[in-house]
């Protein structure tokens, strides 16, 4: 049986976060940071998280800044005020706190949708994050590199409300995820309609980041992948938020011009978006895939020690941690079960 833990802490400039842990009885044999998506927030997600500290996994997350609860402990009720430099910023520092929480196991990175598309892009940015090299693994779920096609807004105006972020990083637009495209289970979508820590609010410079940085990562940043780090992308096939196609394509750069050997692409014919939220047995269908895969990539107790301390060493010499985006990556962030299951491994 898991145990929670809730807790606000302060972060980078000084932000106060909501945060949350789901912990294993006895001591952890790994620990996860997970990034949720856009318009939510991580208490939609204790279904999912008990089961993981359940075999033994620590997760800790946190409402992202900008979104949730963490957005209400501003004095304007902030939402949908963020960018890219301080969502990776933000990655960065929990990242560190929990590696200082669970030091001694391996650490994983998770998100979904806004926070799959972070997660991989924190892994490809030049110069590199200090605490990849931390990393046992990646885990990214139906990743924003791109917008659904019947829901793709056009370059220009994406474009445009980049400029118009750049004059005002809080000039709010109304953002919407619809309800009946996050799963296909009705009671989810209407708890997501109600929900008034889910508002339906964005930011120009925090939406054009997010689109304008999710095309960069599948069509250039995919070079900076680390070719040794794990790394698996999973996708529901009929998702109507984000594009199934571009995750494919991401892992098959990754695997064959980077080089990278364990990368595997798994889509979900019929899925949604939220996975994890689609009816019945259906969301533990990728909840336990997502679970196997850990579990093959958690090494033994003996190999974990000489993993760690090789790693505590070489982090001990690497640069200050950096939240810098470089040139290339300015220009990105200004500018059910339908049928048999598919596994892809590229």
């Amino acid at each position: 049986m898991a145990t929670t833990k809730v807790q606000d802490l302060e972060g980078p400039a000084q932000t106060r976060f909501f945060t949350k842990q789901w912990l294993p009885q006895g001591p952890p044999r790994a620990a996860l940071l997970f990034v949720h998506g856009f318009i939510e927030r991580i208490e939609r997600y204790d279904h999912v998280f008990p089961k993981y500290a359940e075999q033994g996994i620590a997760v800790f997350a946190y409402d992202q800044r900008g979104f949730g609860k963490t957005a209400t402990y501003t004095p304007k009720h902030t939402q949908g005020v963020t960018s890219w430099r301080e969502q990776f910023g933000d990655i960065d520092h929990f990242l560190e706190h929990t590696l200082s929480l669970f030091p001694n196991v391996p650490l994983f990175l998770y998100g979904h949708s806004m926070g799959g598309a972070l997660v991989l892009g924190y892994a490809t940015r030049t110069p590199p994050q200090r605490l990849v090299g931390r990393l046992a693994g990646i885990i990214s779920s139906s990743p924003l590199l791109r917008q659904s096609k019947d829901v793709r807004a056009p370059a220009l105006v994406v474009r445009a409300g980049s400029l118009l972020g750049k004059l005002s990083a809080t000039l709010t637009l109304k953002a919407t995820v619809t309800p009946e495209h996050t799963c296909r289970d009705p009671v989810i979508q209407k708890e997501y309609a109600e929900d008034p820590l889910c508002k339906q609010i964005g930011t120009f410079r925090g939406v054009a980041d997010m689109l304008l940085g999710g095309e960069a990562i599948v069509s250039k940043d995919y070079k900076r992948f680390p070719k040794d780090l794990p790394l698996l992308v999973v996708h529901g096939e009929a998702d109507k938020v984000t594009d199934c196609d571009s995750s494919r394509e991401f892992v098959d750069k990754v695997q064959k011009e980077v080089g990278a050997t364990d990368t595997t692409f798994r889509g979900f014919p019929g899925f949604y978006h939220e996975m994890h939220n689609e009816p019945g047995d259906d969301k533990w269908t990728e909840i336990n895939y997502l679970l196997d895969w850990l579990n093959t990539h958690i090494p033994s107790a003996t190999s974990t020690a000489a993993a760690l301390s090789a790693t505590a060493t070489s982090t001990a010499a690497a640069p200050a941690p950096s939240t810098a985006v470089a040139a290339d990556d300015a220009e990105a962030s200004a500018a059910a079960q339908a049928g048999a299951e598919r596994e892809s491994k590229l």
